[in-house]
């Protein structure tokens, strides 16, 4: 978890070496890194796609709507003769017109060059045919079986975590085997650990409990984020920074993100109507605010935790490993009840102690006020 930033140049030559990507393998290192320029954790979050082929043309545009542009129209043309007011106007606002024009194009097309980059795994894996799938999904495989067995020296590479990230029915042991498997899932090219809403949504991070709320008192976001930054001009090394414990990078709660992961993994619905089945599509994701109730929910009724959904490993079977969970989770709730009874025991315990210790009080105070009359009455006598 700790490389520099020139580790992922490694990553990414893992990737090329499996035999499934092929030609697709440069386009999706193109795309991966189009994509974590815009949106990714560690950059400039507000900043727009940069075009190095339009940059200086566009900078040509923004030096000359400044020279013909002024605050007041008539700034420009006071103190010179001659002029005719709607001249002026004229002047002016052709080119504002036009510079703004060329504005509201570009930032429309770079809307859509960022909404095809947030949905490029899914679109990639939906034109793949069957055998090319089945073909990706053994090579993701064969990756999570190598973290699993050398987890502190393997490293997935960064588009097979992407697709695993963005697409549901791909790789699924990936979420549901150790948890350290299921944050490196989660970890960026920039080793950001982001859930998996924060991979694409609210990339300012200005929402969290002691920011921006929306209202709400709870955002499910309980810090801002504290996320490396990209290595500067002549830099080779990035801004390093740790994390809270307990907390990603983003600064949503570590388990509520691992539990969203695996829901968002498996969940499916089936319609009573067309018999169509699906689950979570393209970037579809629960903002934090309802994953933090919904995991409130599941936690306090289910009595089940984020260490459930990893306990059946290394069992192979599906069935065996729920077996094992339930098991687990019988004998839990066994012992926890086992303790309320001796707990409640202890409790009745304590009561009937107090209550003796009083009824003997009560008991010494009566024989000691009525030994008090019999001498005062022997006393008159």
């Amino acid at each position: 978890m700790n490389e520099g930033a020139n580790g992922e140049g490694g990553e990414e030559a893992n990737g090329g070496a499996d035999e499934d990507l092929d030609d697709a393998a440069g386009e999706d290192a193109d795309a991966e890194e189009m994509r974590d320029r815009t949106n990714d954790e560690g950059l400039d979050t507000g900043s727009e796609i940069d075009d190095e082929e339009n940059s200086d043309e566009s900078d040509q545009n923004d030096d000359d709507m400044r020279l013909v542009a002024p605050k007041d129209v008539d700034e420009l043309f006071q103190n010179v003769p001659g002029q005719e007011h709607q001249i002026k106007k004229e002047v002016i606002a052709k080119p504002l017109a036009k510079g703004k024009a060329k504005k509201v194009e570009e930032s429309q097309a770079q809307e859509k060059v960022k909404s095809l980059q947030r949905v490029t795994m899914r679109i990639k894996w939906d034109q793949m045919t069957e055998e090319e799938q089945d073909t990706k999904q053994e090579s993701a495989k064969r990756e999570v079986h190598a973290f699993l067995r050398n987890p502190s020296t393997h490293r997935i590479p960064v588009n097979t975590r992407a697709m695993i990230r963005e697409v549901a029915e791909f790789c699924i042991p990936a979420c549901q085997s150790t948890r350290e498997l299921a944050l490196h899932v989660l970890e960026n090219k920039y080793h950001n650990l982001l859930c998996v809403y924060h991979q694409k949504m609210d990339k300012t991070g200005k929402i969290h409990d002691r920011g921006r709320r929306g209202g709400f008192r709870v955002t499910g976001t309980p810090f801002s984020r504290l996320v490396n930054e990209k290595p500067k001009k002549n830099e080779t090394a990035s801004v390093r920074k740790e994390r809270r414990p307990g907390y990603l990078h983003c600064g949503c709660p570590e388990d509520e993100a691992l539990l969203e992961l695996y829901w968002w993994k498996l969940a499916e619905a089936t319609s009573p109507t067309t018999d169509e089945t699906e689950g979570w599509l393209d970037h579809r994701k629960m903002d934090p605010r309802t994953r933090t109730l919904m995991f409130a929910f599941f936690t306090s009724w289910t009595h089940m935790d984020v260490e459930d959904i990893y306990a059946g490993y290394p069992v192979k079977s599906s069935f065996d490993v729920r077996m094992q969970r339930y098991d687990t989770k019988i004998a839990q709730l066994q012992e926890a009840k086992a303790g309320e009874v001796e707990e409640e025991a202890r409790r009745v315990k304590e009561e009937e102690e107090k209550r003796a210790k009083r009824d003997r009080g009560v008991a010494a105070k009566k024989a000691t006020h009525k030994g008090e009359k019999y001498n005062k009455m022997h006393h008159k006598i």
